[in-house]
């Protein structure tokens, strides 16, 4: 316990040191630090972890230089954020564990909205974007090299997963999923930079390709079928700003001809597709078991950390694994945050896309950069199909720094607007 403390204080004065002299660095430390929710602590009070420590010091240390400094704070989609919040606060005290949905909402709401409120403001050039940008590519290399690791020792890889499919990592995390969830997204963001952003020169293009064959080949080792979803949608998605529509479509049809012609890919597509694969059987019958429940609570779903709670009452027999979500994205918004939340969810997410497509119609090659940001959210949310693609701390933060770099190129733009 004195060993955590003395940790803890130190830590906790050189973060705040970096947090004050260089903002936007810190940033990017908390990024690559993602995974940290995993260091918990306990105490009298409230368990905590690692993350929650860094972001409280992150937002603290910016409030009080911005109040010291006389600058402005900037508040871009305030009233989006708030919905937000509340939607999470009715979430919260309608659950019927409120102190697990206290923690949840510190960590997946308040903290989150810390982290961006901290962005929008510090992040104002190119060039710190860029370093918000290597901080997700450096976070997804040591990820994935912790993970080639798993791979080629089975060190670190609990027994579940350690003789499936010729061995599943894991890497830091406690399931393989967990792992594609937080990487998949990042190799999405990286390949639409290679491919439409003029973000790489000479010297390091060819890092961003390293930082791309290291993460595919995290995914593979992995085995998250949800993850290579999500990355499928968001190249055909990306294709579509490179080549002609009528090209792409020719190619999807010859590519699916040619996979369904060899009984080999067919057999194993086919399952996926239909969803008769025990894991595709699993989702197919916890949503019908969670379609029952908001049939019955359609207004408030079940609270934050209430789908275990009252999805006992309404599951098919013939399931009998626990999850803690219903792995769909808009059922897991239903069910943990009512029909408001659900509703704040998808404001939010037409929003992001909306303000994508409104700046590429600028004609300015720096708002091409919005289209890695709409590639990385489609595969997010194509992940979100068949997974929990929000409900995780690290998950959280990493859906609000897309969130949040959308929101710093539109405020270039309308800046610039103003300026003519």
């Amino acid at each position: 316990m004195i060993s955590q403390l003395i940790f803890l204080i130190i830590f906790a004065g050189l973060f705040s040191f970096l947090a004050y002299r260089e903002t936007d660095w810190a940033l990017g430390i908390t990024i690559i630090l993602l995974p940290t929710y995993l260091i918990r602590f306990t105490n009298n009070i409230s368990p905590f972890t690692l993350l929650e420590v860094i972001i409280v010091l992150l937002f603290v240390v910016w409030l009080i230089k911005t109040i010291k400094q006389k600058e402005k704070i900037f508040w871009s989609n305030k009233i989006l954020l708030i919905a937000f919040i509340a939607a999470a606060l009715l979430a919260t005290f309608t659950s019927p564990d409120l102190r697990q949905a206290l923690g949840l909402f510190k960590a997946y709401f308040l903290e989150p909205a810390l982290f961006f409120l901290v962005l929008i403001n510090v992040i104002k050039s190119k060039k710190q974007i860029k370093l918000i940008s290597w901080a997700l590519g450096f976070l997804l290399v040591w990820l994935s090299i912790y993970g080639a690791v798993q791979f080629f020792t089975g060190v670190g890889i609990p027994d579940p997963w350690y003789e499936q499919a010729g061995r599943r990592i894991v890497s830091v995390y406690e399931y393989p999923n967990a792992l594609g969830l937080i990487l998949a997204p990042i190799i999405a963001y990286f390949v639409a930079l290679i491919a439409r952003v003029k973000f790489f020169n000479r010297q390091t293009f060819w890092w961003g390709v390293i930082i791309i064959m290291l993460g595919v080949f995290a995914l593979l080792a992995a085995v998250s079928q949800g993850a290579w979803l999500g990355l499928l949608l968001a190249m055909i998605f990306l294709s579509f700003f490179i080549f002609p529509w009528k090209k792409i479509l020719l190619v999807l049809l010859l590519v699916t001809i040619t996979a369904f012609a060899f009984p080999q890919t067919r057999d194993y597509l086919m399952p996926l597709i239909t969803l008769t694969d025990v894991s595709g059987d699993v989702r197919k019958v916890m949503w019908q078991g969670t379609w029952n429940l908001l049939k019955a609570r359609p207004l408030l779903g079940a609270g934050l950390a209430g789908f275990p709670h009252y999805y006992e009452q309404y599951r098919l027999i013939k399931h009998t694994e626990f999850l803690l979500y219903p792995h769909n994205i808009g059922l897991n918004f239903w069910a943990e945050l009512g029909i408001f939340g659900l509703l704040v969810v998808i404001y939010a997410l037409s929003t992001f896309f909306r303000t994508g497509f409104r700046l590429l119609k600028t004609k300015n090659l720096d708002y091409n950069w919005t289209i890695a940001l709409m590639t990385a959210m489609v595969c997010l949310i194509g992940h979100g199909l068949v997974d929990v693609p929000y409900f995780k701390n690290d998950l959280a933060i990493l859906f609000w720094v897309f969130f949040g770099m959308m929101t710093i190129i539109w405020r270039w733009q309308q800046d610039a607007s103003l300026s003519k």
